[in-house]
């Protein structure tokens, strides 16, 4: 049965409109509780919430904000492929999806009040955005809203996100266990979530009982971009004189910043790139720019 099907059937058996239904089971606020429990029990009667996790609510129409570079796997595979995940996994339920940009700070508030406040929007998911302002807009228009990846210092709404420090002390942590001692740090740090990963990183060198020096550990650029991240470590690497040790790996912090470094060092030639650790540091950090 589909959910329009579901839907109708609950409203014959309740007696209730097919609007005050779908309004119970999208979660609005605009509903009494007489009626939510007739929805909810008659929906648990009939088997239509089995196989459902506790709490999950019917929706129709689910709006997903993001930056603007999330949209193209060419500009960011990371969140590309999280909304790849998210629609794959909202299709089974015969749930429209719809999109947004927004900036990840200083966003359109108003464009963001538009999208929310229409009737078609139930619930919202918004990836890596961290205006405080559009969190708390979110969170006083009562729609169920969860954060991905976003900086959220109020903690009002539902959120997930990766530990990235974490990540960032396992990455290196593994480098030194396969006996690496000189990591270069390949990473951009626009986000907050990218400074956590760096700490993470930091963290590791201390455990290990090494010394982290930025101008030898450490290259950061301003995106995420695989032609940037190759000509940075070129730089770099050209700028290594006499005896100076070579890297022997390089931790990036995504998929096109390692393209780009691998790229970097193959033309700096082997004498200059030292040991190059190409699919290895890929899979050390998820893939795109978190």
């Amino acid at each position: 049965m589909n959910g329009k099907l579901k839907i109708q059937e609950i409203a014959r058996q309740t007696g209730l409109s097919i609007s005050t239904v779908s309004r119970v089971l999208a979660g609005k606020a605009n509903t009494s509780a007489e009626a939510r429990r007739k929805v909810l029990d008659c929906a648990q009667q009939n088997g239509i919430l089995q196989g459902i996790s506790s709490g999950r609510l019917m929706l129709n129409n689910v709006m997903v904000f993001a930056p603007q570079r999330a949209f193209d796997v060419r500009t960011d595979i990371f969140y590309y492929k999280v909304i790849q995940g998210i629609a794959a996994a909202l299709m089974e339920h015969e749930v429209r999806i719809r999109y947004c940009g927004l900036e990840e700070q200083h966003s359109d508030g108003a464009l963001f009040l538009e999208k929310m406040s229409d009737p078609h929007t139930e619930a919202a998911l918004i990836i890596g955005i961290d205006d405080e302002h559009i969190h708390t807009l979110a969170a006083d228009l009562h729609k169920p809203c969860v954060l991905i990846n976003c900086s959220d210092r109020q903690m009002r709404l539902d959120s997930v996100s990766p530990d990235h420090q974490l990540i960032g002390d396992y990455s290196a942590s593994y480098l030194f266990q396969q006996g690496h001692s000189h990591i270069l740090n390949l990473q951009c740090l626009r986000r907050h979530t990218m400074e956590l990963r760096l700490a993470g990183i930091r963290q590791a060198y201390a455990r290990h009982h090494l010394p982290f020096d930025d101008g030898r550990h450490l290259i950061t650029t301003s995106g995420f971009g695989g032609e940037e991240a190759e000509q940075a470590l070129t730089t770099y690497l050209n700028g290594i004189h006499g005896h100076a040790p070579l890297p022997t790996a390089i931790l990036a912090g995504g998929d096109y910043m390692a393209v780009g470094g691998g790229q970097g060092a193959q033309q700096a030639g082997p004498e200059r790139a030292g040991r190059r650790v190409g699919d290895e540091h890929r899979r050390l950090q998820p893939g795109g720019n978190p």
